[in-house]
């Protein structure tokens, strides 16, 4: 979610997760350029940050926080809410495997702990195997964001 952190005639802080990345950054830094009045829009990676500096003569404070408003609404738009089951398919989506494999990963481990005080070294053993199986494929499902 876009947030305006800070708004003072010329000067507006918006803050976005987004923002960490130096391509959305840049990406946002040319669509706010291309707004009436703004003069620099600058850039803090670190803080997940743009500061726009625009003309406050030109420009009032609402005007400006109505447009970036309006600039997030068209480039934020929220993606539609995945179902655990697709209507047309009837087949599990991302979002319900990628909860059940956090579930097993987090019973597996449970039970790995349990089982480690009992004199049942297989089945301490099998919940072991179980939850390295689960992290590999908690790993695996997150690949793209983990090495993005």
């Amino acid at each position: 979610m876009l947030f305006i952190v800070a708004s003072i005639p010329g000067r507006i802080r918006i803050r976005h997760e987004f923002f960490t990345h130096l391509r959305h950054s840049e990406d946002w830094r040319a669509a706010l350029l291309a707004l009436n009045g703004v003069l620099r829009v600058e850039s803090r990676l670190a803080a997940a940050s743009l500061i726009v500096r625009y003309d406050p003569a030109a420009v009032s404070v609402k005007d400006m926080e109505n447009a970036v408003r309006g600039l997030a609404r068209a480039k934020l738009k929220p993606a539609p809410e995945p179902l655990s089951v697709h209507a047309a398919t009837g087949r599990k989506t991302y979002r319900a495997i990628h909860r059940s494999v956090k579930y097993c990963m987090l019973l597996s481990l449970a039970a790995t702990i349990a089982l480690a005080r009992r004199d049942t070294r297989k089945a301490h053993a099998v919940a072991g195997w179980l939850f390295a199986a689960s992290v590999s494929a908690h790993l695996f499902l997150y690949r793209k964001r983990l090495f993005a």
